[in-house]
């Protein structure tokens, strides 16, 4: 109940234009030992999506990949080689995010070796 009242909220203040696809996304935060939930938004822009954290930061997506079922969207960070890689998965209703970045020649997936990324749900809205 506590996390539809917050997508409620959150939807209520961020919706602006319907004229764009947007996804808005939740994350529960127990998974991570934390209590409550990430809000984020990926929205349309032409050939890009951008997302936008619940803190209000933008980040920049490339479309990778687009058909009926899924989009596959990347990013690419300047700190080090590294790739930041969503999947929306739009019959399940489910998102998927996780960085994949190369460490003196190992790839490893995540933040630590033992993380498996972000995952949740969304609304979409066009």
């Amino acid at each position: 109940m506590k996390k539809l009242l917050l997508l409620l909220f959150f939807l209520m203040f961020s919706i602006h234009s319907f004229s764009k696809e947007k996804y808005f996304c939740s994350v529960d935060l127990s998974e991570f030992g934390q209590t409550g939930v990430e809000m984020k938004i990926y929205e349309r822009t032409g050939d890009y999506f951008t997302k936008t954290k619940s803190e209000g930061e933008k980040e920049f997506f490339y479309i990778l990949e687009e058909n009926e079922s899924f989009l596959t969207l990347i990013k690419s960070t300047s700190n080090y080689p590294s790739v930041f890689i969503t999947f929306i998965d739009k019959k399940n209703k489910t998102f998927h995010e996780n960085y994949v970045y190369t460490l003196q020649g190992r790839v490893i997936e995540g933040l630590k070796e033992t993380s498996t990324g972000t995952s949740g749900t969304f609304i979409r809205v066009d």
